[in-house]
């Protein structure tokens, strides 16, 4: 099989041995992921022990690969797109012209504040009814 590059997506969440088989057939890889996706979920004890939970996108990237980070959005208002940028991505996202054309999002009026109970000496452990 002769495939010059093979392009592959969401590899921070792929498992090892899935991004492993281009290497197989020695074509060029591509890897793109976004480093601040959760990783994918490893259920096994021996897959952990081996690893097998870190992607190869992130083994490259610790290994001081070049990582190039795509910085413009297209999916989110600008309004929802803040937050993000603001707590992942230093700043760095910016808007496609697509999302500047969105109406804004629907903001809630309220914001609900979770709270818990604290059970002082003989009170009950039980959770509170709603």
């Amino acid at each position: 099989m002769n495939i010059p590059t093979l392009h592959m997506s969401k590899c921070k969440a792929c498992l090892y041995p899935k991004c492993e088989v281009g290497l197989w057939w020695g074509c060029r890889v591509v890897l793109v992921g976004d480093p601040q996706q959760l990783p994918a979920t490893v259920l096994s004890r021996q897959a952990q022990l081996a690893n097998m939970e870190r992607s190869m996108f992130e083994r490259f990237q610790k290994a001081g690969c070049p990582v190039t980070m795509l910085s413009v959005q297209y999916r989110m208002h600008p309004f929802i797109r803040q937050f993000p940028s603001q707590h992942f991505y230093n700043n760095q996202l910016i808007d496609g012209w697509v999302t500047l054309a969105l109406s804004p999002p629907c903001v809630p009026q309220c914001v609900i504040t979770m709270c818990s109970a604290v059970c002082v000496g003989g009170a009950s452990d039980k959770p509170l009814e709603p």
